[in-house]
């Protein structure tokens, strides 16, 4: 798909056309032409990273397994929250290790299963932890301000937190919660799921919509001494809840189509619909052959190419190729989607597709252009003059990294 638009000649420019903005009984639709796909931001990242944390042979501080997320603080440090160690990494401006906010165990300050990261106006940082289905808050220095167990009842779990400028939270729940049913036959399934908020004061959750969920593939299988196997897992093609949250906005997609909206939870409706006018590439025989192509070239021996063969010919496929995998609110207000990449690369450690190109919209959802992250990276934060990024060496081992947006020097056509 973005090997097609890399080529598009008068197309790649800075900046990207004006969109039609038109008004769909009180909410505002902002379409864009195709060609906008093909335009440059007009700022893009420097060469090199401007900080970057992480060691394969020095102290524990500075050796991460897996980054979960991570926030800037005012006077330019920055949090790290490391799921394997389930703490939170302080760093100052030039990345040297200042404090540990939290670790393991079930007791206040600490963390379970510790999912989300966000940092609060006064840098206070706020913490999911899904093991404990708790909401934890840390001030400046890391001491615990406050802790709050969220019950989710029957909805389900909650994988997304955002917590909004009067304090509220807003928690995106996926895998609605079902009752026991007839086991599920083979094939992708879509989950039901549901935005909902929690403010404290009841402990209450209430639900504000019911959204498209994430796409599971099923496998339903009977083996000989009479047992039922069921696997489920999430395939790269399988279009996914994205959410994201900034400011006083919701922001989530589908991933099926070229679409997004804004969510409001003043107005307790949708406030902005984002389109891009522009054609989804068919899932056909064609590129199925060519992502099979690939993998069997990727195989080491006759048998796994065996195998890759027959996922191939009993996989249930889509119509249509994601458009993007990810969808990045920045604290500027800004919006960054991950075009979709093919064929797929997987990041290691569970960080999801390798993404480099990225559309970047502002808050009114107009588009600025595209930009190129380096390889073997996942964006964890956008900012008004920066980015946080994963970055994973030849050993697979995350780095954390900042990088500074530039200002394109030349406005006019790249060359």
């Amino acid at each position: 798909m973005l090997a097609g638009l890399a080529g598009c000649g008068d197309g790649e420019r800075y900046g990207a056309e004006e969109p039609v903005v038109t008004d769909s009984a009180g909410v505002t639709v902002v379409t864009h032409p195709e060609s906008v796909l093909a335009a440059e931001a007009p700022f893009r990242l420097a060469s090199d990273p401007a900080v970057r944390i992480g060691m394969l042979d020095g102290p524990d501080e500075v050796r991460f397994t897996r980054i979960v997320g991570a926030a800037p603080l005012a006077d330019g440090s920055i949090a790290v929250l490391e799921g394997a160690d389930r703490e939170i990494r302080v760093f100052d401006s030039e990345g040297h290790f200042q404090r540990r906010i939290g670790g393991p165990g079930d007791g206040p300050g600490e963390f379970r299963l510790p999912q989300a990261l966000q940092r609060l106006p006064g840098d206070t940082l706020l913490v999911w932890d899904s093991g404990a289905s708790r909401l934890s808050w840390f001030d400046v220095e890391g001491e615990l301000v406050r802790d709050e167990q969220v019950d989710t009842g029957e909805l389900g779990r909650i994988s997304t937190v955002h917590a909004m400028g009067d304090g509220t939270v807003t928690l995106v729940v996926v895998d609605r919660a079902r009752d026991a049913v007839d086991p599920p036959d083979d094939g992708l399934r879509r989950q039901e799921s549901v935005l909902v908020q929690w403010d404290g004061s009841d402990g209450e959750l209430r639900e504000w919509a019911e959204v498209a969920g994430a796409e599971t593939l099923v496998s339903v299988e009977s083996s000989s001494d009479g047992m039922m196997r069921i696997s489920m897992g999430q395939p790269w093609y399988g279009a996914s809840l994205l959410t994201s949250g900034s400011g006083e906005r919701l922001w989530w997609a589908d991933g099926t189509r070229w679409e997004f909206k804004a969510w409001s939870p003043a107005l307790g409706t949708v406030e902005m619909v984002v389109r891009i006018d522009a054609p989804l590439e068919p899932f056909d025989a064609a590129f199925i052959r060519e992502l099979e192509d690939g993998e069997l070239e990727a195989a080491d021996d006759e048998s796994r190419r065996d195998a890759v063969r027959q996922r191939h010919q009993a996989t249930e496929y889509p119509e249509w190729v994601p458009p993007f995998r990810r969808l990045v609110a920045g604290s500027d207000g800004r919006v960054w989607l991950g075009l979709t990449q093919t064929p797929p690369v997987r990041l290691p450690g569970g960080a999801g597709p390798e993404l480099w190109n990225w559309l970047v919209l502002d808050p009114e959802g107009t588009v600025l252009g595209r930009v190129t992250l380096p390889p073997r990276t996942r964006l964890l934060h956008a900012g008004a003059h920066d980015l946080l990024l994963v970055r994973f060496d030849e050993l697979d081992l995350p780095y954390l990294e900042r990088f500074r947006l530039d200002t394109r020097d030349d406005p006019g056509p790249e060359t």
